[in-house]
């Protein structure tokens, strides 16, 4: 159901876990810090992650948490899932902080995408930064890393189906991340700004 992957490559700092859906699949190791591990949940829902992070996931010892999903709700596409899956977040949330009270959590929003779900993504991400702001953690917003100027996305980032990030697209969803928590070795967080 998942796959773990640790970056042994530099020295840590602090410990920093990102467990998401498959658009942190290529996450590229050679260019994450050695002390940032990932962990790829396929086709997973905010429920799935619910129940891996607060019934299988072992967090002990991490500084930072990053959780990206949300995906797979927005593709269900109705306003009661995405909004049922905005609580499901917040009740994790809390379960984590319950049991980890000195966790760093981070909510990675949505990648937008290029099809009939476009609004529900925009949406997704308008609740769980909302939530964020409600439960004092940070959002990784990534809709002005893949939405142009004009108001468009970069389809250049995606693969032609308009939806799946392709490998500019990783590297612009972990640069965009790495703005919020350090990831990426040898990146420069001011330059992105």
């Amino acid at each position: 159901m998942y796959e773990k992957r640790q970056n042994e490559s530099s020295m840590p700092d602090e410990s920093i876990a990102i467990f998401g859906d498959c658009v942190i699949t290529n996450f590229n190791k050679g260019t994450l810090l050695g002390n940032v591990n990932t962990t790829i949940l396929k086709k997973i829902t905010i429920k799935g992650l619910r129940k891996h992070l607060t019934k299988q996931a072992d967090l002990r010892g991490l500084d930072t948490l990053v959780i990206h999903a949300g995906s797979y709700d927005c593709a269900e596409g109705k306003m009661s899932s995405i909004k049922d899956a905005v609580a499901e977040m917040k009740e994790t949330l809390h379960e984590i902080r319950e049991k980890y009270k000195k966790l760093k959590i981070v909510i990675s929003g949505v990648v937008p995408r290029n099809d009939y779900y476009y609004h529900d993504c925009r949406v997704m991400n308008d609740l769980l930064r909302k939530l964020c702001k409600e439960e004092k953690c940070a959002f990784a917003d990534h809709e002005d890393a893949f939405i142009r100027k004009t108001g468009t996305l970069d389809s250049y980032l995606f693969t032609k189906d308009g939806v799946h990030i392709n490998s500019r697209g990783t590297l612009r969803l972990a640069t965009s991340l790495n703005k919020v928590v350090p990831i990426l070795k040898n990146h420069d967080r001011q330059r992105d700004k």
